[in-house]
């Protein structure tokens, strides 16, 4: 702004000052001053609240103290230092036959609204979605895993079946894939452990994969336990005598000849 305008700007503010009396005068002062040492902030959100703004999600799915608020059955059930080592899931052909009969009842359901009766068609298109409705629940709640110590399978929402066996008792994995199995790639497997008990469950994806990975981690458990038992069986010491290494529990020297004690 030019010297023009700051002294045009003066003159305008004296002559406002001299229409004033002196007690608007001070109010007018007032406020000034509160405008020039107010100061704009922003509101500020809960910290929950903010994380859910900015992430676009409820609050009730943060994680609190580290762990999100929802767990799966097998997070759940694991044991002290257990690790998850494998995940399956249902096959997709779960689906098939609620499909099928879904359509058959919405086929009846165009029908009913065609020849004017619309409740039989609301009736037909509600039942219809019942069976797909089970399998989805039936195919979400569905979880089978493979541990560094466990097997753990658990099937089922309303009516749940479960299974929680250590791997030291599992004997064999059945797989059991018909000829559209092997070509979609799921089948039924049978847990059989000591004793003979078998547990069966059918419609599992990648059921191969599912057996491949009971079978490493039994054998890792077998190699750590072989290892563990040479190594106690290996310890050495050495001889006071000769320096040669010799097994702690030797009475004598198998280099020297003697007597060493345990």
């Amino acid at each position: 702004m030019g010297p023009r305008g700051q002294q045009g700007m003066t003159q305008q503010r004296e002559r406002v000052e001299a229409l004033l009396n002196d007690a608007q005068k001070e109010k007018l002062q007032e406020w000034g001053s509160r405008c020039a040492r107010a100061t704009w902030q922003p509101k500020r959100l809960p910290a929950a609240r903010t994380a859910a703004h900015i992430g676009h999600t409820s609050p009730a799915t943060i994680p609190r103290h580290g762990s999100p608020v929802t767990m799966s059955y097998v997070q759940k059930h694991l044991l002290p230092g257990e690790q998850v080592m494998h995940r399956a899931h249902l096959h997709k052909i779960t689906y098939a036959v609620p499909t099928l009969v879904c359509l058959a009842f919405q086929g009846l359901a165009a029908y009913s609204f065609v020849k004017e009766q619309p409740i039989w068609g609301v009736a037909a298109l509600v039942v219809g979605l019942l069976p797909v409705l089970w399998a989805w629940v039936d195919y979400t709640s569905s979880e089978f895993a493979v541990t560094d110590k466990r097997v753990v399978i658990k099937v089922g929402f309303i009516q749940r079946r479960t299974m929680e066996t250590m791997l030291g008792k599992v004997e064999a994995i059945g797989v059991d894939q018909g000829v559209v199995g092997r070509m979609l790639d799921y089948g039924t497997i049978t847990v059989t452990g000591t004793g003979g008990t078998k547990e069966q469950f059918t419609n599992i994806a990648e059921p191969l994969e599912f057996r491949r990975q009971v079978q490493a981690q039994i054998s890792a458990g077998d190699d750590a336990r072989h290892v563990t038992a040479g190594t106690l069986s290996r310890d050495e010491r050495e001889c006071p005598y000769c320096a040669e290494r010799i097994l702690v529990k030797a009475n004598v020297c198998k280099h020297c000849g003697r007597d060493v004690g345990p």
